[in-house]
């Protein structure tokens, strides 16, 4: 039943995002053999594996200590290839 939704969700992606991960079924095999966390949002797990395909991610994640939990966040920039 994932890798139905998986499917889906990726087939409903802009065309330019959706080749990345062409072929699909390897690319969800991929993402499954990574142990997702099943009770997080998909879409929000599939951002990451996308980016490092396209071969053009920078992340960034710090924590602070100064800082209470609700100010920690997590960067992920993505640039078009030219």
């Amino acid at each position: 039943m994932t890798r139905e939704k998986l499917q889906l969700l990726i087939k409903a992606l802009p065309k330019q995002i959706r080749r990345i991960c062409v072929p699909v079924p390897n690319f969800i095999t991929t993402f499954l053999s990574a142990k997702p966390d099943i009770n997080a949002p998909l879409l929000s797990q599939l951002v990451h594996p996308i980016a490092c395909q396209a071969g053009n991610i920078i992340c960034s994640a710090r924590k602070i200590s100064n800082t209470s939990a609700h100010n920690n966040c997590q960067h992920i920039a993505i640039s078009p290839s030219k």
